[in-house]
């Protein structure tokens, strides 16, 4: 059953007027479960270059492994198609030289945490030295609130303020 897309005009058109900035973006959404996050972001992707990784709670090697295939075949590069990537760092370097821009977007952001608990501080450190002069447009997507608020919005977070949006 596909989801109903009701009522999210104005954060639609955040996620536009972001787009249209072509100033790196990294942009958090986060909410309970069922409110439709990743459908507002499906609708966002429409006709652009994007990439919606749904994370799980694989071990961090297999989801590793499934971004760089899906990455891969977004981009026709049969050889990160085939191996995926090997670490966290891999994944931020590749977003940072992208020649293009494309909408990189990681769905339930928490997990990714859970398997990883230095994730927020490796971004960290990308953004700060690659991904924060490039042309990403990164998008971090939790439901669960408490661990999307320590992790990435409090001041203790590594990521404080270097949110766009």
């Amino acid at each position: 059953m596909k989801n109903k897309f009701i009522n999210r005009r104005s954060e639609l058109a955040f996620f536009n007027r972001s787009w249209s900035a072509r100033s790196p973006q990294l942009v958090v959404l986060y909410g309970r479960r069922r409110v439709g996050k990743t459908a507002l972001l499906r609708r966002f992707a429409e006709g652009r270059p994007a990439f919606h990784y749904m994370a799980t709670r694989l071990p961090e090697a297999q989801q590793l492994r499934e971004l760089g295939q899906g990455l891969g075949l977004l981009v026709d590069d049969p050889l990160l198609a085939d191996s995926g990537f090997q670490s966290w760092d891999q994944v931020f370097t590749w977003v940072s030289r992208q020649k293009r821009r494309v909408a990189f977007m990681i769905d339930e952001f928490p997990y990714l945490v859970e398997a990883n608990r230095a994730l927020p501080s490796l971004l960290q450190r990308a953004w700060d030295q690659e991904l924060g002069d490039s042309k990403t447009f990164m998008v971090l997507c939790g439901s669960s609130v408490a661990v999307m608020e320590r992790e990435v919005l409090s001041e203790r977070a590594p990521l404080y303020g270097r949110r766009t949006g």
